[in-house]
């Protein structure tokens, strides 16, 4: 790992939990996707592992979505399913987020995560799963460059380490 003072690495981990609980706001909230597209590598990932992983979840894509725009494009077929976005109500919860800042310029944070399904009547747990995410500080600052979920307990690689 580069030399990084503690001070910058207080800086980058506040950096990446923020970012991390905008990716979850802005996926219930952000109307056209333009802000939540800013979160992501140009080049970013998203995929599923673990049990499961050769399904479908919802209509996200099956095995990894490549690139920023097919992330948005996946996120804008979720939406017209109203499985999340304005107007619905459900909506997604981060928990236990543990970041480790491996240099200036990346981290990896493991970060629980709750569906909440409120259509009609009182809101129910639909999903509980786990993200594994890699970011980078890029000049426009830290984004999401490599996501890796899985649904219900997470895969024994999946465990936080330095």
């Amino acid at each position: 790992m580069g030399a990084i003072s503690d001070v910058e690495r207080l800086f980058a981990e506040l950096a990446v939990r923020n970012l991390i609980a905008r990716i979850f706001l802005l996926t219930d909230t952000d109307p056209e996707l333009e802000e939540y597209r800013a979160c992501f590598t140009e080049d970013a990932i998203w995929e599923r592992v673990g049990e499961g992983a050769g399904q479908a979840v919802g209509s996200h894509i099956t095995g990894a979505a490549r690139g920023r725009e097919t992330i948005v494009a996946d996120r804008r077929a979720v939406r017209k399913v109203g499985h999340t976005g304005p107007g619905t109500a459900n909506w997604h919860m981060a928990t236990n987020v543990n970041v480790s800042v491996r240099s200036a310029d990346a981290a990896r944070a493991w970060t629980s995560f709750i569906f909440v399904y409120g259509e009609g009547g009182a809101p129910t747990i639909r999903s509980v799963g786990y993200y594994q995410d890699d970011f980078r500080r890029t000049e426009g600052g830290w984004k999401l460059a490599h996501r890796r979920f899985s649904i219900g307990k997470p895969p024994a690689e999946f465990a936080p380490r330095s």
